[in-house]
């Protein structure tokens, strides 16, 4: 059997519909059952930034779930590490909060620790209302990632994650093919029921939060969310297995990645001169510049104008590599090129140099290595 793909054509004003048209062919049985919502609320950022999901989407399945009786509904998310403690702060700019009519929770107040069977991580620390929802429904945005080059169905569940874990894990997975491994065992912990990707105003560049929003006027849904990221990275332009958590994924069994064997109904298109992050531009790949010059060739650079000098970025850098003196400074011996500085900043401080800079840092990096060589 086919996995399925559904791509609808929807705007924010006509989201109600498309919904319902995404349960009639992922029919969800939630007649007196725990419901849990899981949108993507990145930090404080205001939802004509395009970083977190809109909240339209969030009142229209809402009002859709509770046509079919369930016993609980709960909204929820772990911000990015700039929200830890100011989880609501977080919705209430979004427009979740709002949008949640009083079912969202602190989920981060909660926490059970659980066994992970991973060779490198023995336990994490996740949300318990995750872990006793009967129902998860994943709301994902169509955007791009510095760290992991898109970030959706599989990235989003990041965010079940409680405390300081997400800056555990970053820290200890401090190379982009042990980072990947560590999403996809999260993404294994409670696997989406179904999962609705907000793809009306996405985002392309340098996202998930300092990117350029891009109007693609979709919702996309599937009940496999593997399959649902290689459709969004095939309309980004971009070969699924080229995407490492897609990649790791599928070798896990976790779902179809291959387009042929994907039941793709509704508008499917390549979005025309898409952007990549900068950090995969010029066809070097994350993985390819993490073996031959260090985890990143591209620090992420402070705009001085931009910076509060709220310090979320030195209190939550994963390694330490982040002080504030006027404004921040990055110890590059330190940094380990997460980009968590530039993610969870709401003033868009921090940012990647053009493709050329970077091709120009590749180029620097290489003739040192090779001089040490030839030394």
């Amino acid at each position: 059997m086919k996995s399925k793909v559904l791509i609808k054509k929807a705007s924010y004003d006509n989201v109600y519909p498309v919904i319902k048209d995404i349960f009639d062919v992922f029919p969800l049985d939630v007649e007196n059952k725990r419901v849990f919502i899981k949108p993507n609320i990145l930090g404080p950022f205001e939802k004509e930034k395009a970083v977190t999901t809109h909240p339209s989407i969030i009142s229209s399945l809402i009002e859709i779930l509770k046509e079919k009786h369930p016993k609980e509904i709960i909204i929820g998310d772990n911000p990015g590490i700039g929200g830890y403690g100011s989880n609501l702060k977080s919705a209430k700019v979004s427009g979740i909060y709002e949008a949640s009519r009083g079912y969202y929770k602190n989920i981060s107040e909660e926490i059970e620790e659980i066994e992970n069977p991973s060779d490198v991580l023995d336990r994490l620390l996740v949300s318990k209302s995750i872990l006793e929802a009967d129902i998860l429904i994943s709301l994902p945005k169509f955007k791009t990632h510095t760290l992991t080059q898109i970030t959706g169905g599989i990235k989003n569940m990041f965010g079940i994650l409680a405390g300081a874990e997400k800056c555990r894990l970053h820290k200890i997975g401090n190379n982009p093919d042990k980072f990947v491994e560590f999403l996809v065992d999260v993404y294994q912990v409670r696997i989406p029921d179904l999962t609705i990707m907000d793809g009306i105003i996405g985002m392309e560049g340098n996202g998930p939060s300092a990117g350029e929003p891009r109007f693609i006027g979709k919702i996309i849904a599937s009940d496999n969310a593997v399959s649902l990221d290689s459709v969004v990275a095939a309309m980004m332009g971009v070969n699924p297995n080229d995407i490492r958590t897609i990649n790791v994924a599928a070798k896990r069994g976790l779902g179809e990645i291959d387009l042929k064997n994907i039941e793709i109904s509704g508008d499917f298109e390549v979005i025309e001169n898409f952007k990549m992050p900068s950090t995969f531009a010029l066809g070097v790949t994350h993985k390819a510049t993490s073996y031959l010059f260090g985890l990143n060739v591209q620090p992420p650079h402070l705009i001085s104008e931009r910076c509060k000098k709220c310090d979320l970025c030195e209190k939550h850098c994963p390694s330490g590599a982040l002080t504030i003196n006027d404004y921040p400074v990055i110890d590059e011996e330190k940094c380990i090129y997460c980009y968590c500085c530039m993610e969870l900043c709401a003033e868009g401080a921090f940012e990647l140099k053009d493709r050329l800079v970077f091709a120009k840092n590749v180029a620097s990096k290489a003739r040192k290595i090779m001089e040490k060589f030839k030394n």
